[in-house]
């Protein structure tokens, strides 16, 4: 499954905060505005799903 820092990440439940959807290894959303805007929302939503380190 998807890890980040050695945590198992459950990329559905981050698709689905982007109106996407998916497996809980695999998933997808599209997002509007530039590629930095859609890196920084994204980002956040990891750090959330990791308990906020």
């Amino acid at each position: 499954s998807p890890e980040v820092c050695g945590r198992d990440i459950d990329v559905a439940a981050i698709a689905g905060h982007f109106g996407g959807g998916g497996h809980r290894r695999a998933a997808g959303a599209r997002l509007a505005g530039t590629l930095e805007e859609a890196r920084r929302r994204v980002t956040e939503k990891i750090i959330a799903a990791m308990g906020g380190e």
